[in-house]
């Protein structure tokens, strides 16, 4: 398999415009559309924050149509990106009721949801959560929980959540590169030890800062983990968005 950056989909991103900590306004996500252009990335999923009751709660209508403004924007523009939609869903009380409504947006359309577990939680919330998704036949992938304490302390929990098939990880390219401190990319390099990664992504959030990976980002990136952890994530994100083109197109 082509272990190129044009071989990789990145399943967590903060593109679109005026929606949480990205960009404001939709020049700073065509600027952020150009950095994936420039790199050779073809394919996103925008994950816009999802918390209720603040101002980063955008409904899934919102969502989808801010997608679509977004790719008429690009292609217009004559970019090389197609834009799939999704949520980064904070962790709360009465998920149940926001999972059984349709208030939360899978990843691609596709049967898994991005969850963001708070950054010093202590676990519970967390394991009830995916419990939850289960229960109700969905599949859960865990947002960089590198970053999280719970997992920095004991990353063996997490290592038997993968192991026993109750949910998948996604880990950020910019932990294993060292931009969120030494814990965090402790705890990535023990994850891809461990062989528990089944997603890289980058969660950028704007063309400046936090920015899509570039060429010898990647490079990098692939000396770190090594090409089957490369080619296992890429094949893993590739399936996710590809799953619901085959389910929609028979």
């Amino acid at each position: 398999m082509d272990l190129s950056l044009s071989r990789f989909v990145d399943i967590h991103c903060h593109l679109l415009p005026a929606c949480d900590d990205g960009p404001a306004n939709l020049d700073g996500s065509l600027a952020m559309v150009r950095c994936y252009a420039e790199a050779g990335i073809r394919e996103a999923i925008a994950t816009p924050h999802h918390i209720p009751g603040s101002a980063w709660s955008a409904p899934a209508e919102a969502i989808m149509e801010k997608i679509t403004l977004l790719q008429q924007a690009v292609d217009a523009q004559h970019l090389d990106l197609k834009i799939h939609p999704g949520m980064e869903i904070a962790l709360h009380r009465n998920m149940d009721t926001g999972l059984d409504t349709g208030r939360f947006l899978p990843l691609a359309a596709s049967n898994s949801y991005l969850l963001e577990p708070d950054f010093h939680s202590m676990g519970d919330e967390i394991f009830g959560a995916i419990d939850l998704f289960r229960a109700r036949g969905r599949e859960v992938i865990l947002a960089h929980p590198e970053r999280v304490r719970i997992f920095q302390e004991y990353p063996g929990r997490l290592v038997e959540l993968v192991r026993q098939g109750k949910l998948l990880v996604q880990v950020n390219i910019g932990s294993l590169l060292g931009n969120f401190g030494a814990a965090s990319r402790e705890t990535a390099l023990k994850l891809a030890r461990e062989n528990a990664i089944g997603y890289l992504a980058s969660d950028a959030h704007a063309a400046e800062r936090r920015r899509p990976p570039s060429g010898a980002q990647w490079e990098k990136l692939c000396e770190i983990v090594g090409k089957e952890t490369i080619r296992s994530c890429t094949g893993n994100a590739d399936q996710l968005v590809r799953a619901n083109v085959q389910t929609t197109t028979r």
